[in-house]
């Protein structure tokens, strides 16, 4: 799967941290949702 600047976003699933299941068309229905991307290293210098 490809994604190029612009296109909308596919819809998956994930598990939030209480175990339950997220989907991100649920959200989007809700308010703008906004992703957040950072690699492994980037991360574990934030903790």
């Amino acid at each position: 799967m490809s994604i190029q600047v612009g296109d909308p976003a596919p819809d998956f699933t994930l598990k939030s941290q209480d175990g339950s299941q997220i989907r991100l068309y649920d959200l989007l229905s809700q308010k703008p949702v906004v992703f957040i991307l950072l690699s492994q290293r980037q991360y574990a210098r934030m903790h």
